[in-house]
């Protein structure tokens, strides 16, 4: 809101899921968020060593990246039924651009790291057509005065139009936030996507 970013926008996510035997698999995922913004600023900004002062105009840019790994255990499984649990981690990068043209100020900052978490997932075979699945991944860690928690929530409803293709509708929901308090570098960064989904399987 500060910087003018748009509060709504269309993005796609790309999801790789690889069965290993009868419990086991692996999903991939990645998610990629670009961001410009231009508004006059209605209080100070501080970004790194660049003050940004109130009623200027300030014109920025972010680029989010995430990439993640998980892998989950089926502890219950029936014909109807699929309850597992297991462990993921995501890749995360940030890039973040702020200029004022006005007064030729301008300050960039990127950063990069690896998040565990730990995930539980679930699916309801409804019908030989139609199935829920539903899961979330979250985990909240302070260490060397950085805090921060990354939670990833999804559920959905599918339709086996045909095999081996399936349409779909769900929603989402993912929620980043870190804070440093280390002298020299202190900073906070919160993130939160949320919306609905429509979206193409195909299974193999």
């Amino acid at each position: 809101r500060d910087l003018g970013f748009a509060s709504t926008n269309p993005d796609g996510r790309v999801e790789l899921m690889l069965r290993l035997g009868q419990r086991d698999r692996v999903r991939v995922d990645y998610l990629q968020l670009d961001r410009t913004g231009d508004a006059v600023l209605t209080h100070t900004v501080v970004f790194g060593n660049q003050t940004f002062l109130a009623n200027e105009e300030a014109v920025s840019s972010l680029n989010w990246k995430t990439m993640g790994f998980t892998y989950t255990h089926a502890f219950l499984q029936t014909r109807s039924v699929e309850v597992g649990a297991g462990l993921g981690v995501h890749l995360i990068s940030t890039d973040v651009l702020g200029t004022v043209p006005v007064t030729f100020q301008s300050h960039e900052t990127s950063s990069a790291g690896a998040f565990p978490t730990i995930a539980l997932e679930a699916m309801w075979r409804i019908s030989s057509r139609f199935a829920f699945t539903g899961r979330g991944q979250y985990l909240g860690a302070e260490t060397r005065g950085l805090t921060g928690s990354l939670g990833d929530y999804h559920g959905d409803f599918q339709y086996r139009w045909r095999s081996p293709l399936a349409i779909g509708i769900g929603y989402s929901y993912m929620r980043a936030n870190f804070q440093s308090i280390t002298h020299g570098t202190p900073g906070r960064l919160t993130l939160s996507l949320a919306g609905p989904e429509l979206f193409l399987r195909v299974s193999f």
